[in-house]
């Protein structure tokens, strides 16, 4: 149930299980699209409860916001940690920095969002983050189609040398 869900628990297990992840992960794994289907996938499965959390939210706008599943708020940690995970492994691969700063931002998107959930006092207020998450998972599926490629054989329609956003590599 989300109105037992602790924003900075959550927040704290997201930045541990990213920094576990970014250790280990160069360590034992080597480049992969792998990654990318999978955060396709997990966007793709989202993408429905979202819309659905959302509606809910919408019908009950001055109403107190209804409960958000814990489910839910599990899947989109990892939907997070993914995103986290793919923004490294493209910087690993001198991938393109706007994919870079695009899964990082996604994996910030998704710890602030969730935390306006858990804030929400009306399904108004609720239905709005949840919109940003979902137009998020929207962006998601199309844009690990595009790491996908990159990550199976190196090549991608943008270059690191493309400029497309004004996002700073960290």
């Amino acid at each position: 149930m989300m109105k037992n869900f602790s924003p900075s628990s959550a927040i704290k297990s997201l930045i541990l299980a990213t920094s576990l992840c970014a250790t280990s992960f160069t360590a034992f794994a080597g480049p992969s699209s792998q990654d990318a289907r999978m955060l396709n996938i997990i966007a793709t499965d989202l993408i429905l409860a979202a819309k659905d959390a959302e509606a809910r939210a919408q019908a009950y706008p001055s109403l107190d916001a209804p409960e958000i599943s814990q489910d839910f708020v599990d899947y989109m940690q990892r939907f997070g940690l993914s995103a986290s995970r793919l923004s490294n492994l493209m910087e690993r691969v001198n991938g393109p920095v706007d994919m870079q700063c695009i899964f990082r931002g996604m994996a910030k998107e998704t710890g602030d969002q969730l935390f306006a959930i858990s804030q929400a006092k009306t399904g108004y207020e609720q239905a709005q983050a949840l919109n940003r998450i979902v137009s998020m998972l929207d962006d998601a599926a199309l844009v690990s189609k595009a790491a996908e490629q990159t990550l199976a054989n190196g090549t991608t329609p943008i270059t690191n040398k493309t400029v497309i956003g004004s996002c700073p590599a960290e």
